[in-house]
């Protein structure tokens, strides 16, 4: 609120149907979306600083990290990966199964743990299973602060285009995001962090603004092509 009136940051919902609809040809890029935050306190004469977002946790939400890695025996002598599977919107998911080829063939060099919300504690618990000792979930069990508590202790992410891919820029943890219908000019990319995005250039992408609850085609190319062979190859290579 500014001067006692409600202010608000433009969508610019035009720009962005051209977007979809010409896939790319037509319509500008829109800006990053933290910087798009800062229209609706214009009248405040604020700016962007040039840095990352940032996230702060609670002394009580670290020390749980901390205690929920220790007892699973995690991150104590091999680096530590948070993979995160779940997304909002159906298209946006990586599949399952890389999910769990990712996993099984991560572990055997590195500890992972799994994170997301209520909606993702089942799939957390199945790839916690199947990859054995050295994987550990945390899906369903922290809140968004507790989120952002072990995520600022993994080494690098490994996420969709969701939430949690942004959380973890803010507490400075590189990220390797896969985004499938979501492109670089909606202004929703990682923001100024240590970032690497796997995505596929495709005529049918993108194809909505938020992702849905299927693939208007059917296939499901934009991220079923992402392979996990591309993801453990990301995840050797420096994130700037």
């Amino acid at each position: 609120m500014v001067g006692g009136h409600w202010t608000g940051y433009p969508k610019h919902r035009l720009r962005r149907a051209l977007l979809i609809g010409t896939r790319r040809r037509l319509g500008e890029a829109l800006a990053p979306v933290a910087e798009r935050y800062f229209e609706a306190a214009a009248a405040l004469a604020v700016s962007p600083d040039g840095g990352p977002p940032e996230f702060y946790t609670s002394a009580a939400e670290a020390a749980a990290a901390d205690r929920f890695l220790a007892d699973h025996g995690l991150g104590r002598t091999r680096r530590l990966v948070a993979v995160v599977p779940g997304a909002a919107r159906a298209t946006k998911r990586w599949p399952a199964g890389h999910w769990q080829e990712l996993v099984t063939r991560l572990v055997t060099r590195m500890d992972v743990v799994v994170l997301g919300g209520e909606a993702e504690r089942e799939q957390g618990a199945t790839l916690a299973a199947a990859g054995g000792v050295g994987v550990a979930s945390a899906a369903g069990a922290f809140s968004l602060v507790g989120s952002g508590a072990l995520l600022r202790r993994a080494d690098v992410v490994v996420s969709g285009d969701t939430g949690l891919l942004h959380l973890a820029t803010a507490v400075g943890t590189p990220v390797v995001g896969l985004y499938g219908p979501g492109v670089r000019e909606f202004g929703f990319f990682p923001y100024r962090a240590p970032a690497l995005v796997l995505e596929r250039d495709l005529p049918c992408r993108p194809c909505t603004a938020h992702g849905g609850p299927r693939c208007p085609l059917g296939h499901h190319d934009c991220l079923r092509t992402i392979t996990p062979d591309e993801v453990l190859s990301a995840l050797e290579r420096p994130i700037r």
